[in-house]
């Protein structure tokens, strides 16, 4: 029985979707959060691809997680389950076209999505992101408008059980960590317009090393190991043996014990700026604007050689990228350092 039904209106049985990267199903966090405490009757449920399936396994917020490989095989099945769960809304935070025929195909009554030309008549509420709002988590939040339902809130959150601690501790006891700053470096990323060179990268880890007595541990997913050899080969000090196998759960209590995280704009950043460590990131085509929390722990830098906003990549030689000197990168961190880490020089 619906709890909402005899005197609220409130949906009873919510489904939010949002695919594709770990740092777009972050920025849904501070809308679920807020929808939760819109609807505290209310049943919500995330669905969302592998590995992102784990930022909503233990929240509060979540009742079910769907996780699926969105292959066609497996999509009627999970449409079939969909309609007979009768859910009363669906919110369609991805924007693709995929997810909103998914959306119309589930028979869900009210459903709230982002409008489109080739995309609006999939939705009952079809929204615009408000020009003035930058940060992408904002912007998703923005959805819930046609809810009424208005939050300024837009920290992400990821929730950790705690036998992912104990593992953690359990894996990391060789890797002989000390007291010293640990600084979280990732210079990774599937984009070559995101990744700063191996060259610089290896500069500024033997600085900190120098500077702040740090321990460098490289941040980095499975096949990525190549991207951490690369620096770790070009630094004339010693970091911290190189793992490729954490789960998500223990890049966050790896992130918990950091000083900082420093490195790309890619889905590790944005874990880190869940787990409120001071995150630092350095940006190439995209901007930090759209992808960096608005708050003073956390800060993205770039270069804009005067095509970013009418970008024509791939027909360029990345010289976001290129532009951002070692000494304009140090510069940044150590004033960032100074004032978000408790560090000693």
């Amino acid at each position: 029985m619906n709890p909402n039904s005899s005197d609220n209106p409130a949906p009873y049985r919510i489904l939010c979707i949002q695919l594709k990267q770990l740092g777009d199903v972050l920025m849904t966090t501070p809308a679920i959060r807020a929808l939760a405490n819109h609807y505290p009757n209310s049943q919500i449920d995330f669905l969302t691809q592998k590995p992102s399936n784990c930022f909503y396994q233990h929240s509060p917020h979540i009742n079910r997680v769907y996780a699926v490989n969105w292959r066609l095989v497996e999509l009627w099945p999970l449409l079939r389950r969909i309609r007979k769960e009768r859910y009363d809304l669906l919110i369609d935070f991805s924007g693709s076209s995929k997810t909103a025929h998914f959306a119309w195909l589930s028979g869900i009554p009210k459903r709230i999505g982002l409008a489109s030309r080739k995309k609006s008549w999939c939705f009952t509420d079809a929204l615009q992101f408000p020009e003035e709002i930058d940060y992408q988590a904002a912007r998703k939040l923005s959805l819930l408008g046609a809810l009424g339902i208005e939050s300024v809130d837009s920290s992400l959150d990821f929730f950790v059980a705690p036998e992912a601690k104990r593992n953690f501790d359990e894996k990391s006891r060789d890797w002989g960590m000390n007291d010293n700053p640990l600084f979280a470096v990732s210079p990774v990323s599937k984009h070559d317009y995101k990744v700063w060179s191996a060259e610089r990268y290896a500069e500024i880890c033997d600085r900190l090393v120098e500077r702040y007595h740090g321990q460098v541990f490289f941040l980095i997913g499975p096949g990525e190991k190549h991207f951490a050899e690369s620096v770790s080969a070009r630094m004339k000090q010693a970091s911290l043996p190189i793992v490729d196998d954490l789960n998500l759960y223990e890049v966050a209590c790896l992130l918990d014990l950091a000083a900082a995280y420093i490195g790309n704009d890619n889905g590790l950043m944005h874990i880190s700026v869940a787990r409120k460590r001071p995150t630092f990131a350095i940006f190439g085509r995209h901007s930090p604007r759209r992808w960096v929390a608005p708050m003073p722990l956390h800060r993205g830098i770039e270069y804009d050689p005067g095509c970013k906003s009418n970008c024509v990549y791939p027909a360029c030689e990345l010289e976001c990228l290129d532009g951002i000197s070692i000494e304009y990168a140090w510069q940044s961190l150590t004033d960032f350092l100074a004032t978000h880490a408790q560090l000693e020089n």
